[in-house]
This record gives C-alpha cells, sequence and structure tokens, in this order.
C-alpha cells in the first residue's frame, strides 16, 4: 500500500488509499495536514497479480505458489472473521455485520501522519494588549494632543518674524556677491553673400523584396502509442533467468519487461490491458502459459 493505490485481496475485496488534502477548520482555527486514507472495497475480489507477484518476489518463489499461498491465507481469514473482527496489519480491522457483509474499520490517518511529523497547527488567537496612553501629568507643558496626534503650538507672530529674516538674508547675499565676468555677446549679421547651390538628387530605385521558396512541408508523422500493458507469462529475480527462458521458447515472441526489482517476460505487448483480454482467454495461450496474467506499468496508472 506504500507504493500502490489499489492492492486486491483474491476472494476477500480490494484496499484502496485515497489521497485527503489539506484542510483549515475555521470553528478551531486548526489546520490539519494532507493525509492518506485507507478504504476498502469488498466487490472487487478479482487476482490483478498486484499481491501475488510481490509475495512472489519477497519470498523468492514461483507466481503460481504465491497465488496458492494468498488463497490459503484469504479462507483462514473468512473462517476467522466468522468468530471475531481480524486486524489487517497497521491498516485496519476487518469485521462481518449481522447481515454478514464484510466491513472495514481504518486505523486513524492523522494518527500515523503525526508519527511523520505532519501534526495539526493552532493559530494563536491572543490579542495584543492595547498601549495605555500617557496621564495628563506625564504630559509636557508645550505638547498639546488632539485626537491622537500631537502638536507644538507656534504663534503666527514668530513664524512672520522668521519668514522675513530668511528673505532679508536673500536679499543681503545677492548684493555681497561679485557679479559674473561672462557678458553676452550681441548678434552681429553676415556680411559674406550666399550663393545658392543645388545639388542633383537621385532617384531611389524601388527595393526588391526577395521571395523565399519555402520547400512543401511533409506530413507529420503519426505518433505511435506507447505500450503501458503487457502479458505476462513469467517472471524472474535476475536478468539472466530471464534471458535463459526466453532463448529456450522456439517461437521467439517473448520480451523482456523490466520494473522494479524483477524481470518480466511478455508474450504481448499494447497500448490498454483491454486490448490483451482476447489474447489471454485464447486457448492456445492458457495451453502453453496458464498462469499468463496481465501487467500494468505504474507509469500509466
Amino acid at each position: 500500500m506504500r507504493t500502490h493505490d489499489c492492492v486486491v485481496v483474491p476472494g476477500i475485496g480490494a484496499f484502496l488509499a485515497l489521497a485527503r488534502p489539506a484542510r483549515f477548520d475555521a470553528a478551531t482555527l486548526t489546520i490539519y495536514p494532507a493525509v492518506r486514507e485507507i478504504c476498502f472495497n469488498a466487490s472487487i475480489t478479482h487476482n490483478d497479480g498486484v499481491l501475488a507477484s510481490s509475495v512472489a518476489r519477497k519470498e523468492g518463489i514461483d507466481y503460481s505458489e504465491a497465488a496458492a499461498a494468498i488463497e490459503e491465507e484469504a479462507n483462514q481469514m473468512r473462517q476467522a472473521l466468522v468468530n471475531a473482527p481480524v486486524k489487517v496489519g497497521g491498516l485496519g480491522t476487518l469485521f462481518l455485520t449481522p447481515e454478514g457483509s464484510l466491513r472495514f474499520s481504518p486505523d486513524s490517518a492523522e494518527a500515523e501522519e503525526r508519527q511523520l511529523g505532519y501534526a495539526p497547527v493552532e493559530l494563536r488567537t491572543d490579542t495584543e494588549e492595547a498601549i495605555e496612553p500617557a496621564t495628563e501629568e506625564e504630559e509636557p507643558e508645550y505638547m498639546v494632543r488632539k485626537k491622537g496626534y500631537w502638536y507644538l503650538p507656534i504663534p503666527k507672530t514668530a513664524t512672520k518674524v522668521a519668514a522675513s529674516l530668511l528673505l532679508f538674508a536673500a536679499v543681503a547675499i545677492s548684493f555681497l556677491l561679485p557679479p559674473s565676468s561672462e557678458q553676452p555677446m550681441p548678434d552681429k549679421a553676415s556680411v559674406v553673400p550666399v550663393v545658392r547651390v543645388e545639388i542633383p538628387v537621385k532617384e531611389a530605385e524601388p527595393e526588391k523584396v526577395a521571395v523565399e521558396e519555402t520547400a512543401p512541408e511533409e506530413p507529420e508523422k503519426e505518433l505511435q502509442a506507447e505500450p503501458h500493458a503487457f502479458l505476462i507469462v513469467a517472471t524472474f529475480k535476475s536478468e539472466t533467468q530471464a534471458q535463459k527462458f526466453v532463448e529456450s521458447k522456439p517461437e521467439g515472441s517473448l520480451e523482456i519487461v523490466a520494473g522494479g526489482s524483477v524481470y518480466r517476460v511478455a508474450a504481448a505487448k499494447a497500448e490498454k490491458a483491454e486490448e490483451l483480454r482476447s489474447r489471454l482467454n485464447s486457448r492456445e495461450l492458457q495451453t502453453q502459459y496458464p498462469e499468463a496474467w496481465i501487467w500494468v506499468s505504474p507509469a500509466a496508472r
């Protein structure tokens, strides 16, 4: 479940991982982090090969042996559910309702996120303390407070006297400064006769516009869809084992598909899994490879 959003346990159901984004609770002023919730669907019980391939890879056994082990474990789980709920690792608990329906109770997703360091954040609600204004005893005598502002009272007579002094100082400075030595030169008319000279002007030739010949556009090549679904007939831990298996088959239509830590041998490939259903159910393939299954690349999911 850490690497897949859907894992099917044949005969039991499918465990689904749903991502819930971060959210803000306005009532409690709390920001909750994004979590990954685990859900359960009892109506999906077909074998998609994901769980069997994982067991075969981890235990180092064949795919058919892994599928048989999963089927036996599922039978024991169904028998145990008749008497009591069954704990499914760290995902949650399976139990039967009085009507006989299979239900799943997931563990708290928030608790797991807190272990990873993603805890809810509560916003501060404390208001800043208001600054108390100064009392009348602390106010200076020469300061006047009006509507939250401080003013320094200055008489109008003092303002007029200061302006007069500035004007008098400016006039005195202008008389004390020496006059400028630069004097403007008078403009005089020229006595030299002016002769009119006519210069012939050549007419400009019209510019020639070069027209580039463009080559005919070639039709765009149709892009071939990249295959994402493969009809798997065998799975190996090393590429050497997979290559020996391919060379041992006379038909020569098998190819090796690398994915994760295993090497799969495919008999056919297509863009979608639906295109390989008929080939999988054919009598020829079932006779030669009865354990064949369809694998979809994680990049296409």
